[in-house]
Formats: structure tokens, sequence, C-alpha cells
């Protein structure tokens, strides 16, 4: 009986061969990898196949620097690890730098549950015109001569505390009838963006330059962490107070609030959604002039800061070098973003339900009680994660975070539940090997 062809083809006697190594064109601006001290090359890739195993799963937090989209980032970061399968928790602005959460292989699953993590930035607005896209890298539409006092700028920020109204830049990736709005706004469509809710948990100027040219800076009392503010380059020492002359000119300025204020600098700790360049031009109109952002940076995303950074140039530098990515990458855990979610602690056997999709009861109400406890928007958290995806119809629904212990005792993430009548319904669970 001859072999039948068909089946020759969907299941060859041969072993496949190993798929090319192949270089992507050079034309593509997102291919080339810039090291720190300007030079670049470009990396090899192998072709990947369809349904391949992911190499890395977890999270990396990943520094942007300044002069590429958050995507051409990740582009470049697909390269370096041959790895397709990842994504971000939020943009930044090109001209901005700082933290960007990258979602490796199957941490790309938590993203929905990612997305509303508070931030914290540094940014500098400078005073005196508007531009297109509320920054110093779009046109000037306005300018004034004005500059606000410091006493001025002292008494506007508490209006900028607590919960606000903001309108999003017109150059922003706000939806707006199915279309980003910066597509609008570069096709030169006129659009109107509806005001939205945030919320602003801590305000505090860092320092501000005045018409003549000098630096005042101020002690620092908000609560982004020493080392955050210190590692991007503010002159603050180890218990986060200011040093030098600079600071004892700023405590000085504090009391002259007639010094007339041509720049200042902010650090904001502020829910998602919150615009820093909308900021800067609500500040300049509650002062009576223009302002434009620069020198953005966001220090912080959730709970992860400057401390855990990993650049984009040393991965590179690595793979030139032959290193084992899987001994050098900084990967954190699939759960690391989700611990403001409460966590119940399941069996071997409780697990294997889940898995199998089937509900698990809890008969504990005390245990039951606690995890609702626990919930950051019963604690009225800063740090709450959305509890509630739109398509949750609320009520007692509370998403659980699931571990159990692995061979060596130790708690393992293994999925997402919802707690619904006193039972845990999967959500979203992992083929973690235990």
């Amino acid at each position: 009986m001859s072999p039948d062809p068909r089946r020759a083809v969907l299941f060859p006697t041969s072993p496949p061969q190993a798929s090319p190594i192949v270089a992507p064109p050079r034309d593509a601006r997102d291919r080339t990898i810039d090291f720190a001290d300007g030079n670049s090359y470009l990396p090899l890739m192998a072709k990947s196949r369809r349904g391949e195993k992911p190499l890395f799963n977890g999270w990396l937090c990943l520094h942007k620097p300044r002069g590429i989209t958050s995507n051409h980032c990740l582009n470049q970061l697909r390269r370096l690890l041959n790895q397709r399968k990842m994504g971000h928790t939020g943009t930044l602005d090109p001209d901005a730098e700082g933290v960007l959460m990258v979602a490796l292989g199957d941490a790309t699953k938590t993203i929905p549950y990612c997305t509303n993590t508070n931030k914290s930035y540094h940014g500098t607005v400078e005073f005196g015109y508007q531009s297109t896209t509320d920054d110093s890298t779009g046109e000037a539409i306005a300018t004034s001569e004005h500059r606000p006092t410091l006493g001025q700028l002292i008494d506007a920020m508490p209006q900028f505390l607590g919960q606000i109204r903001q309108i999003p830049p017109q150059v922003s990736a706000v939806h707006i009838d199915g279309k980003r709005a910066y597509e609008r706004a570069r096709n030169g469509e006129t659009f109107t963006i509806a005001p939205r809710d945030t919320e602003v948990f801590a305000l505090e100027l860092l320092e501000v330059t005045t018409l003549a040219g000098d630096t005042l800076l101020f002690p620092s009392t908000a609560p982004l962490g020493t080392s955050t503010i210190r590692d991007f380059g503010l002159a603050h020492n180890e218990t986060g107070a200011d040093t030098g002359a600079e600071a004892e000119a700023g405590a000085e300025a504090a009391h002259c609030p007639d010094t007339t204020i041509a720049s200042a600098r902010f650090a904001i700790d502020a829910r998602a959604g919150f615009y820093m360049r909308s900021f800067a031009r609500d500040l300049a109109q509650a002062v009576g002039t223009y302002a434009v952002l620069r020198d953005l940076i966001r220090v912080r995303v959730g709970t992860f800061d400057s401390n855990h950074l990993c650049m984009l140039d040393t991965i590179a530098e690595k793979v030139h070098n032959g290193a084992a990515l899987e001994e050098h990458l900084p990967l954190l855990p699939l759960d690391a973003p989700l611990d403001g979610i409460p966590a119940w602690q399941a069996n071997k056997g409780e697990v294997t339900k889940l898995w199998q999709g089937m509900p698990v009861r809890l008969n504990d109400r005390q245990a039951i009680s606690d995890l609702h406890s626990m919930s950051p928007l019963a604690n009225n958290s800063n740090d709450a994660i959305n509890q509630l995806p739109p398509n949750d119809e609320g009520g007692d629904s509370l998403l659980v975070r699931i571990t159990t212990p692995n061979a060596r005792m130790v708690p393992t993430f293994v999925g997402l539940c919802r707690l619904e009548g006193g039972c845990l319904l999967p959500e979203r669970m992992f083929n973690v090997a235990l």
C-alpha cells in the first residue's frame, strides 16, 4: 500500500530543519540597536515558528530612552530577545524617558490587570509660550511676556491636588470616534476632547529657575523614595535633604514670593490617566500665562522605580558579547505587578480543579472576609489595581491572586480568579511547573 502523499506532507519522516538565521532589513528604523556611546549594530534574529514557546516569561522594568517611541523600544527588545510575544502597560511620549513595564511571554496575559496602576513623574514646566503638543517638541502657537512669581506658583499648586478634571492634549493616544487623537491632529482635523477625571496624590516643587538664570532647589518631602530622586540627577543626599548653596538659596527664595520664575520642576504621584502636559498647560493658565512641558521622566510605575530599571543598551551589549540572557536578564515574576491584589494559597487539589475550569468553594467565612478586607479598594489604597475590568458586572465580585506551594514549598503564582458567592471562579490560569 503506497503512503498517502498528504500524510507525508503533514507528518514528514525526516526531522525539520532548523530555522535559518536571517538579518532584518537595514532600512527599518526599529531594527538597529543603539548603544549609549553612539555605536549601533544590527542584531541577528532566528525566524520563529508559529506556536513556538516563548523564551522568557515574566516582567522587565525597562528604561525607555529619549528620542524613540515606546513601540520602537519594544521592537528593539523583541529583536534582542528573539521573542515576539511581549507588550507594555502604558506608553511614554517619544521625548520622555523612564520606566516602561514590559511583559514577556505569559506575563502579557496579566496586562489588562496592570494598566490602571499609579505612576510618578518628574517634569519641568517652562513658562512663556504654548505649543501644538503642549510640550517643547511642538510648534509655538501663542506667547506671553508674563512670568509667574514664586508666590503665585505655590498658591496655584493646591488646586491640582486630589480629585481633578483634565482635558488630554490634542496630540495624545485618546480614542476619538475610533481613531487616536494624535492621528486626527496630524491630519489637520478639528476635534474636541472631553474632560476626564483623575487624581493627584502628591505634588512637590523640586526646583525653579529664575529669569536671571539661577537654579533654586527645595527640600524634598514627597513620598517618592530618595533613591529615585537621586538616581535621576537631583541634588539629594541619602536622607532626601537638599545639599549645597543652591538648596540654601531655594530655602531663602521660599521667603521671597516675588521672585519671578522662568521654569519650575515638579514631582507628581498620580493615578493612571494623568497627563503631565495637561498639568503644565493648566498650571500656566492658573497663573495667567502659557507653558509647555519638557524633560519628562517617569520614575515609578506601581511599585517599580529606578531601582528595578534595566537599560536597553545593556541588554544589547550582552547579546552582542554572546552572554546567556537566561542568567543575566533581570526578569520579575508573572505576578510582580499584581501585589495589590489579595492572595489566596490553594492546595494542589484546588489548583487542579481551577486548571480544569471548575469552581472551588471556600467554606471558611473568615478567610472570605479577610480577602475582601485585603482589597486595595476596601482600604482606599493609592496603589489600587483595577479590581473590576469593564466586562465585569460589579457586585461582590473580587479579583483574587491564586498561589500554591511548589516542590520547595515556596508560594508560586498560578492564576487569577473571581470570588463570587463564596466560590473561586477561574478567570486566567497559567500552566506553571510546580
